[in-house]
């Protein structure tokens, strides 16, 4: 967040000439723009991490609910870190308990039934039934994303002109919704979603990539 204000600062310096010709009236415009940043980008923020929870993505600018979403997902991601788990799969599993537990090599028992419950009582406070939850939480977290490992693969065999790993990132791509492994089961579609095994991983990238 803080750099992402940081760029829109800038862009704000770039823009004073067409805000006025005036820079003294032109600045304190940009200025109070630039202001609201922190606030639009929490409530933004929220409403995106609170849909991935199973919320139903309403913003909730200003509101005590606000802190409620940002405060489970920061939990989760600490979770998520600490047990050594995927992400992606992680969010992916919040439709089922054992599937979530599933996700995790190593973090405490304990934490996670914790965090499960509080994720609950939310949920129910906010008026979510667990069927709507899960659906919305289905709905915000695809199955399949671009992973670094896969993207890699495509570029190193594109440099020798092997098309063909481009062309199946694609077609797995139109479809990241649909899970491999409980909708019919589809091997090729498994290995995309997959999690990179430790030699696989890309802990590097560039822009561009």
């Amino acid at each position: 967040p803080a750099m992402a204000h940081w760029n829109t600062a800038q862009l704000a310096q770039c823009l004073l000439p067409l805000i006025d010709a005036d820079r003294d009236v032109a600045l304190p415009l940009a200025q109070a723009s630039v202001d609201r940043f922190d606030a639009l980008f929490r409530d933004r923020w929220a409403a995106r991490l609170g849909a991935k929870l199973g919320f139903d993505g309403a913003h909730v600018e200003g509101s005590d609910e606000a802190d409620v979403r940002l405060t489970l997902g920061q939990r989760l991601l600490g979770l998520l870190e600490a047990g050594d788990a995927d992400f992606t799969l992680g969010f992916r599993a919040l439709r089922d308990r054992d599937a979530f537990d599933r996700c995790f090599a190593d973090a405490s028992a304990r934490e996670r039934q914790d965090w499960w419950d509080d994720r609950a009582a939310a949920l129910d406070a906010a008026g979510i039934a667990v069927g709507a939850a899960r659906d919305n939480a289905a709905a915000a977290n695809p199955v399949i994303i671009p992973r670094n490992h896969q993207v890699e693969r495509m570029i190193e065999a594109a440099r020798i002109g092997d098309l063909e790993p481009l062309h199946a990132l694609q077609r797995v791509l139109a479809d990241p919704w649909t899970d491999p492994w409980t909708d019919g089961g589809d091997r090729d579609r498994q290995a995309y979603a997959a999690a990179p095994a430790p030699d696989e991983r890309v802990e590097r990238t560039f822009c561009g990539t």
